[in-house]
């Protein structure tokens, strides 16, 4: 028993180096990787406001009732009638700045197809007009008791394989053996190509009235009869609805669009919403120097102000500070087989790879493919070897 208090130096020397080095490793788990940002967001009613109807060339007058005083304005439905067409109104960050139709693309047309989308008419906004768009436009006139409208557009006629005209345009100027008659220029030279007219649906600016706090009550409107001008042409709203705010740091910001989706929640009750308009730290500290911010207002954060996907904010959640908003900032990758991202290495071809541990403990490389990586874990494709419970090794 004496001896084993004893130890040579050898024994000593050996107890005090440091265990031998193990390797990182960790288990393959399975789950959903989503990639979301939260927020807290504010519930205020909206200030009373001016909606300027569209104008309208020559003389424009009020010939129906649309929304009536202290009625609920809401997405795809009259505002009113002026000279008996409707002046629909949409949800949306801007006004039309021009007439829309078949064969145009950009912004205004991406708008109209979103407030399309919301409306539940099944199109995806992708920026251009096209057959589908005009349907659904078609659609909407006819959900409120009217007729889609229709622009005449001038198309080439279409010619034979030969790039041929018509026989009137190749008998034109030409001689009997079909060669042109000396001094006259060959037709193909001289005679334009027909053109022949067809219609095609478009959305006039002066029918449609876009703003983005919808719906909203109705405290004004003009009369049946009234000629519209400066003074006339608009409807008070006033601020019986609810707008949701909130505040984000500028890399969250960066990452948000019109149309991300995601949910609000006071309590136990969560409405489904979606961006509709961000406000850069420029444009917020611009506010603020203005007076109609915070005079405290964080340069650095971009205020984000949301919109329910359908209906209206619950009534009840009026002056509430403490909504929470969680947005989803991509797809979410469902079913997956989830690993830190530091378990997987990229090559200098773009490869990546893991490195897993064989029966026998040793570690082999193999490769994988990687469908997305969020706050530092990643979601792999199925690959051989690969698997739930399976161990990679992390430290590289």
């Amino acid at each position: 028993m004496a001896a084993s208090r004893f130890q040579s130096p050898a024994q000593r020397e050996a107890a005090a180096l440091p265990p031998a080095a193990q390797p990182v490793v960790v288990q393959v788990a399975r789950g959903d990787l989503v990639n979301r940002a939260t927020m807290m967001a504010t519930a205020a009613p909206d200030d009373p406001r001016k909606l300027a109807l569209p104008s309208v060339d020559g003389v424009a007058v009020v010939t129906g009732a649309g929304v009536p005083e202290g009625g609920l304005l809401t997405s795809g439905s009259v505002a009113t009638w002026v000279n008996g067409r409707p002046v629909i109104a949409l949800r949306g960050p801007f006004p039309l700045y021009r007439d829309i139709g078949e064969g145009d693309s950009g912004e205004d047309v991406r708008m109209l197809q979103q407030a399309l989308a919301d409306l539940g008419y099944g199109i995806s906004p992708d920026g251009d007009f096209g057959a589908h768009t005009a349907q659904c436009v078609k659609d909407l006139y006819a959900s409120v008791g009217s007729a889609a409208p229709e622009r005449s557009v001038e198309e080439e006629a279409p010619t034979d394989a030969s790039g041929a005209g018509s026989p009137a345009d190749n008998a034109s100027g030409s001689s009997g053996t079909g060669a042109p008659t000396a001094g006259t220029p060959s037709s193909s030279s001289t005679t334009p190509r027909a053109r022949t007219p067809r219609t095609q649906i478009y959305v006039p600016a002066s029918e449609v009235a876009v703003l983005p706090g919808l719906p909203a009550r109705v405290g004004a409107t003009p009369g049946v009869g009234t000629i519209l001008d400066a003074d006339t042409a608009t409807l008070t709203l006033t601020g019986d609805s609810l707008s949701l705010t909130g505040k984000v740091p500028g890399d969250v910001a960066a990452r948000l669009s019109t149309g991300t989706t995601g949910t609000a929640q006071a309590g136990d009750q969560p409405v489904p919403v979606r961006v509709e308009t961000v406000v850069g730290p420029a444009e917020a500290t611009s506010s603020s120097e203005s007076g109609s911010q915070d005079a405290g207002t964080d340069p650095s954060q971009s205020v984000v102000v949301f919109a329910p996907v359908q209906g209206a904010l619950p009534a009840e959640w009026a002056g509430n500070e403490q909504v929470l908003v969680t947005l989803d900032l991509s797809a979410p990758v469902t079913d997956a087989l989830l690993v830190p991202q530091r378990a997987v290495a990229t090559d200098a071809s773009g490869g990546t790879s893991v490195l897993l541990r064989q029966p026998d403990g040793s570690f082999t490389q193999t490769p994988v493919d990687v469908r997305s990586c969020v706050g530092g874990t990643c979601a792999l494709a199925e690959a051989t070897g690969v698997s739930e419970g399976a161990t990679l090794r992390v430290d590289r």
